[in-house]
């Protein structure tokens, strides 16, 4: 995996004409976090290596959805394999709670100025109403 994306980043560089640093960076995979704080301190266009980071990520994520949702299908075309679809609620409730859980998180993330506490503040409150089952 390295040697292949560390092949994207140089092929980044000579084609796309992105600065060496950059395109590097931008192409390696994992601690989207970490390669961030390394461009900045090795000159690297830092918004553009956030672009990369954050968008090979978001590729990844859907990808593993699309897989998952496959993989998990019985060949009989009957239920999934998992879990059915009447198993999750879609009470309208249900939507409220969620989005009060990412107002007040993402709320308190920027009060107590938590680094990333937009996302993770209410990932854990949706986590914890996950377990309580709210």
């Amino acid at each position: 995996m390295l040697a292949l994306t560390t092949l994207i980043g140089v092929s980044l560089r000579r084609f796309a004409n992105l600065e060496a640093g950059t395109a590097l960076l931008g192409a390696l995979p994992g601690g989207a976090g970490e390669m961030i704080a390394m461009s900045d301190s090795i000159g690297a266009d830092v918004r553009l290596v956030t672009v990369m980071q954050y968008g090979r990520l978001l590729a990844i994520l859907a990808t593993i959805s699309v897989v998952g949702h496959f993989a998990g299908a019985p060949a009989s075309g009957g239920q999934h394999a998992i879990t059915s679809a009447s198993t999750y609620h879609t009470e309208p409730l249900n939507y409220l709670v969620s989005t009060v859980i990412a107002l007040i998180g993402a709320l308190v993330g920027v009060r107590f100025r938590i680094p990333a506490g937009t996302m993770i503040i209410p990932a854990i409150l949706a986590a914890l109403a996950g377990i309580l089952q709210f």
